[in-house]
């Protein structure tokens, strides 16, 4: 790949060199990529019209899924890749889509005071926009068409 940008210094001829080949599209090498939380965060609220009513409430999520920025647990930060995975975080991380684009939400309970930590914004075209956001996702993260 170096030699294909090298040769010209084409960004264009790059990404065909890439993207044309066999060893990108390879089995092991799809969906290999295990986001950080803030990573995961950022991309749900990219996607998801998401409202966090107070700071605390997106410190509060960073700190379930394992990273809150500017806290490392040492001077090397964070480790990455399947270290960001545990029996507790891989169940939030599959959930927090699906409660976000139901207009759910999810709380902080403390001595049977409930703070509401995240809500979605409503609208009518709701229905329309979650299932065209779910076609585009599905589109850009399976190889294999699902049949709904």
């Amino acid at each position: 790949m170096a030699d294909v940008f090298y040769k010209d210094y084409s960004i264009e001829n790059v990404m065909k060199f890439m993207l044309m080949s066999d060893w990108f599209y390879d089995e092991e090498n799809l969906g290999n990529k295990i986001k950080s939380p803030i990573e995961f965060l950022v991309g749900i609220k990219t996607l998801v019209p998401t409202n966090f009513k107070k700071p605390k409430q997106l410190i509060y999520m960073q700190r379930l899924l394992g990273q809150t920025l500017l806290d490392p647990p040492n001077v090397a930060g964070w480790k990455g890749g399947r270290n960001w995975i545990d029996s507790n975080t891989i169940v939030l991380r599959l959930k927090l889509p699906s409660l976000l684009l139901n207009s759910a939400y999810i709380s902080n309970v403390k001595n049977g005071n409930e703070d509401v930590m995240v809500t979605t914004k409503k609208s009518n075209s709701r229905k329309n926009m979650v299932n065209a956001l779910v076609q585009k996702l599905i589109g850009i993260i399976l190889k294999h068409t699902l049949n709904m």
